[in-house]
């Protein structure tokens, strides 16, 4: 027993020995005398300016190297600096590099800071040495080698930035703060456990300022062709209490031919909250033609962008919050090769949902966009409300809308529009129209010829004036089973035939709207329940003019009612003739009977006589 305690204290002393030795010859070995020669490679392959200070050892508690005053610098046109760190140290485990395995501990950054510039021309400060890089990885191509070895077992156990700064400025003016990294167990054999925080703000265009969090296990396979963002969850906080939102899912990335893939889902989305931390537009010394120019610039389709694309993605947004309501969308999209699909798109909003797909083809130009959506029991006045800022109509609709368009500019797109959607809806308010109210105050203004008549008579113009349900003439127009077809054109948006019910009336009509000139006619025509049936038997054309944002203007074709007042004005002078001659028929018909008498008798006298003569009697 005592043998083996001594063998065993023998290796023991020995490995000391050995450890000790290794370290004493490191320790001879001045790092700070491979500083040119990394400077050297630094600028033969990057195309970098490297400064670096000095380059100490560190025994205790791990090997490591420790690197002070680290500074990165390239050869741009302005905006040089790229990156310094103050301080920087590596640590690796000495004894797993005797089986080949090189274990390190620790990685670290304290501080760093990197600057990021924009050019106009679209360019970047790092382009230079991002562009080096990649010419120098396909010109030293890596000889073949001699004779195998094992390989060389590489493990970090942990990476960490601490207290990270970025400038970014050109076009975009930012600084994110605050930028912590932590980075565990690097094997590329199990899950990378990665964790990411930074406080970023944003200065220009558009002042903003949030909290950003990143939690994933990432998966990397051995030849780094597919990289597997697992169990990921993306976190943004605003300023306002309300201004959160939270990404979960799985990504995956395919480095060989681009591929993604995603399944994401999103929540909540707060777009009330989010919208306060954008400013109202800047007081500009521009003249009001520039300003109209600027807003008038379309915005393009970025077609290059997306036929590099190669997406699979399933998207859930729970819970999406604007003006108030809570709404949901869901879709299953694909991008490949300039063609967008999103499929079983699903949107509950507005308390009702529209289901439907959305193609898009960048290939051709103009771009090409087809849309078929059924939408189900959505509520219209919100929606006009949330989109246009006017509630012209009211009610809940059903459609099923399938339309196309070309372009390559979102307003060439929404310019672009054709097809047809059918409209139906149980219970339509037109809020600021009474189609009855109109027609009743056009007949009270007793204008031309029907005010002459009615003047003349005013027991025909009280007729104007029995109806038999008064209360037709307040509130607003309501009507039942409404039912369209709607053509849309670049032009206009139109239906030529609107079947409705009014107060258990069936009535038509017509309605167009100018999408240049942004004018809404109204064409139909209604009945009044007036007592006297052949008034109530009229029908009255209407016609309305406006916009959906102002008043509307109408007018009522009362030339049905003319036949009737001179029919019914007829009937009423013989009335007042027959009144007038009525005295005169009594006179003339006392002294007709006076004169008959007198002839009668004369008659019968002379008849008698006659008769006297001829008989003898």
């Amino acid at each position: 027993m005592a043998k083996a305690l001594k063998i065993i204290g023998g290796i023991v002393l020995l490995l000391v020995v050995l450890f000790a030795a290794v370290i004493f010859m490191i320790s001879r070995i001045d790092p700070n005398e491979y500083i040119p020669t990394i400077k050297e490679q630094v600028r033969d392959q990057l195309g970098a300016e490297l400064e670096l200070e000095s380059i100490e050892w560190k025994f205790w508690p791990n090997f490591a190297l420790d690197l002070q005053g680290i500074k990165l610098s390239t050869q741009a046109k302005s905006h040089q600096q790229l990156l310094a760190v103050d301080n920087a140290s590596v640590e690796v485990a000495v004894l797993p590099l005797l089986s080949k395995s090189v274990q390190v501990d620790h990685v670290s950054l304290k501080e760093p800071q990197i600057w990021f510039h924009q050019y106009a021309d679209g360019t970047h400060n790092w382009q230079p040495l991002i562009d080096k890089a990649q010419s120098s990885s396909t010109d030293d191509k890596p000889a073949e080698p001699e004779t195998t070895s094992e390989a060389l077992n590489i493990a970090v156990d942990h990476v960490g930035i601490t207290n990270g700064l970025v400038k970014v400025s050109g076009q975009t003016q930012a600084e994110i703060s605050k930028f912590n990294l932590d980075i565990r167990n690097i094997q590329f054999t199990d899950p990378i456990p990665t964790m990411l925080s930074a406080h970023i703000k944003v200065t220009d265009p558009e002042p903003q300022e949030f909290d950003a969090s990143f939690n994933s296990n990432i998966n990397i396979n051995n030849d780094f062709s597919l990289i597997e963002l697992n169990k990921m969850s993306v976190g943004i906080k605003g300023q306002e209490k309300e201004q959160t939102l939270t990404l979960n899912g799985n990504a995956s990335i395919n480095t060989v031919n681009t591929a993604i893939k995603t399944d994401l889902t999103l929540e909540p989305l707060n777009l009330d909250a989010w919208m306060t931390i954008i400013p109202e537009s800047k007081e500009s010394n521009a003249s009001e033609k520039e300003t109209a120019q600027t807003k008038a610039e379309p915005i393009e389709l970025p077609k290059e962008l997306i036929k590099g694309l190669n997406v699979e993605a399933n998207l859930n947004l729970k819970d999406i919050i604007m003006n108030g309501a809570s709404h949901h969308f869901e879709m299953e999209g694909k991008v490949q090769k300039g063609y967008v699909t999103m499929h079983n798109v699903k949107l509950e909003a507005y308390e009702g949902v529209a289901k439907g797909n959305v193609e898009l083809d960048v290939n051709p130009t103009p771009a090409k966009l087809k849309v078929d959506l059924d939408v189900n029991n959505m509520g219209i006045a919100d929606i006009l409300k949330t989109w246009m800022g006017v509630q012209p109509i009211s009610g809940t609709i059903k459609s099923e809308v399938d339309v196309k368009t070309t372009g390559d500019t979102v307003e060439e797109l929404i310019k672009g529009l054709t097809g047809m959607s059918g409209l139906t809806m149980e219970n339509a308010t037109l809020p600021k129209v009474n189609f009855n109210e109109i027609v009743w105050n056009k007949l009270q203004s007793k204008t031309g010829d029907i005010a002459t008549l009615l003047q003349q008579f005013p027991k025909i113009q009280e007729q104007l004036g029995t109806l038999k349900t008064p209360k037709i003439l307040r509130g607003t127009t309501e009507l039942d089973k409404l039912l369209a077809q709607i053509q849309i054109t670049p032009q206009t948006i139109q239906s030529q035939t609107i079947n409705a019910t009014l107060d258990g009336q069936p009535i038509e009509g017509q309605f167009s709207y100018g999408r240049l000139t942004e004018k809404l006619t109204l064409k139909t025509a209604v009945k009044l329940p007036f007592e006297k049936q052949e008034l109530a038997d009229l029908t009255w054309p209407l016609s309305c003019t406006g916009s959906l944002a102002g008043e509307f203007s109408c007018g009522v074709d009362t030339s049905a009612l003319k036949p009737l007042l001179k029919e019914l004005a007829k009937n009423e002078v013989k009335n007042k003739i027959k009144e007038e001659l009525a005295p005169h028929e009594e006179k003339a018909r006392e002294e007709l009977k006076e004169v008959e008498d007198k002839a009668k008798a004369k008659i019968e006298e002379k008849l008698g006589t006659s008769l006297k003569g001829l008989f003898g009697k």
